[in-house]
């Protein structure tokens, strides 16, 4: 079954199961088909935060999930009000073999979100690609970067799209209108008069969203950004930050001085560090903090709304991410995306 996963099974196993299945599930078993665990998608990323090495399936799963047994004749109605923080609820028989689960959520609705696609940048790490070419229309897998990002995204069923513009921007818009004329798409332009940042343009948006998902064009990821944006309303989070974990490892025996006295050597010590990926879910009260045609980056917005005690929350990717910042990035793309896109 495509929803579960032995309790023997690796780490990463694990991971890529998550990666491929709708329902952000993993029923735990046995090798006798007996239920021991669950894991969620949220379960993933907290884990992931605590920076373990050897990272094992029982330490991430849920070991005292709540079931029923096929037996029991009661309806969804029913299970809902019981279980009423439960997503995903597993079906066993009398002897705890599992036989299915049942989705007790309710569809995310995307009517009311707007997707913000940041365009309006130099990129100047990639001179001399970009004087000429804006970065967003730069080819992977055959077709501009940006028509991959409206394409993933009209596949996850987003419909309100809003690009801001301002280098070269032209070149954008004049593709982007055919494609969207194409495929049944509204696009808006949010034409910078000067350059905004990267959270300035959210403010030239006049219409009112409940959530606004806001992506850098310059990067590549398979994402399920319906899931984020689940994932945002579900933990009633204002700004929710995508993140993801760099390591470094010292090459170096690091020491650990206090008060001119050495206390402790670590041998090689692996330190992590966790970078926004340039994806981030916002509601109206971090909208409200924004002036319109004033120029703002995203780690002020970030630290005026942690000021004012907002709920920020972060999400752990481990699914493929890449930005497309330097020339070599752009190589590797081009050869391995078909590996990790259809």
């Amino acid at each position: 079954m495509k929803n579960t996963i032995n309790i023997n099974a690796n780490f990463d196993q694990c991971l890529k199961k998550l990666d491929i299945i709708n329902d952000k599930i993993l029923i735990v078993i046995n090798n006798e088909n007996k239920l021991v665990g669950t894991i969620t998608d949220g379960d993933v990323r907290r884990y992931i935060l605590q920076k373990k090495v050897n990272r094992k399936i029982s330490e991430v799963m849920n070991k005292n999930p709540k079931y029923v047994t096929n037996e029991k004749k009661i309806t969804i109605l029913k299970f809902k009000k019981k279980f009423r923080n439960i997503i995903f609820l597993p079906i066993v028989d009398n002897s705890k073999r599992y036989i299915k689960y049942l989705n007790l959520s309710k569809p995310t609705e995307l009517n009311d979100t707007a997707v913000i696609i940041l365009a309006g940048g130099k990129g100047e790490r990639l001179n001399p690609i970009t004087k000429t070419l804006p970065k967003p229309m730069l080819i992977i897998n055959e077709k501009p970067l940006l028509i991959n990002l409206l394409l993933n995204l009209k596949l996850q069923n987003f419909k309100n799209f809003y690009i801001s513009v301002n280098y070269l921007q032209k070149k954008i818009i004049d593709p982007v209108k055919r494609f969207s004329n194409e495929n049944d798409l509204e696009v808006n332009f949010l034409k910078e008069k000067e350059f905004l940042g990267t959270a300035g343009p959210i403010s030239l948006i006049k219409k009112k969203y409940k959530n606004y998902l806001i992506i850098n064009s310059d990067i590549v990821t398979n994402l399920n950004y319906k899931n984020l944006i689940f994932f945002h309303e579900n933990k009633d989070s204002d700004f929710t930050i995508c993140t993801k974990s760099y390591e470094n490892k010292i090459q170096f025996g690091v020491l650990e001085i206090n008060n001119n006295k050495i206390i402790n050597i670590k041998e090689k010590p692996i330190v992590y560090y966790d970078f926004c990926c340039g994806i981030y879910v916002i509601n109206q009260k971090i909208i409200s903090q924004l002036t319109k045609n004033k120029k703002i980056d995203m780690p002020e917005l970030i630290k005026k709304s942690l000021k004012k005690k907002l709920k920020i929350t972060p999400y752990m990717l481990h699914e493929y991410w890449k930005d497309i910042g330097t020339k070599e990035n752009l190589l590797d793309l081009n050869k391995f995306y078909s590996k990790y896109f259809i």
